[in-house]
């Protein structure tokens, strides 16, 4: 099985989103340049609200080769909120 794990890039330095994934959560590995909304949102904040959601861009991808039978994919992206301009994107 591929997992995929977050990793974001923050002043030069990495740390551990703690969100994991599976290939079939996305269809397909995603690739630099790609945009992944956080699934995750406060309990408080409006979901329909985009500033209110992470946004994940994605700017490197990592492959650790399989040992047994797991395969880690670890995406490298840039977090920021979502934009008004991005709500009906992923509101639908």
């Amino acid at each position: 099985m591929t997992h995929i794990r977050i990793f974001a890039v923050q002043d030069g330095e990495s740390y551990d989103t703690r969100d994991t994934y599976e290939v079939s959560n996305f269809g397909t590995i995603p690739i630099a340049g790609d945009i992944i909304v956080s699934p995750w949102a406060d309990q408080k904040a409006e979901r329909q609200d985009p500033t209110q959601r992470t946004f994940y861009e994605v700017v490197r991808r990592y492959f650790s080769p399989a040992s047994r039978d797991d395969v880690w994919v670890v995406l490298v992206v840039k977090e920021r909120p979502g934009t008004w301009a991005e709500a009906d994107i992923f509101n639908n």
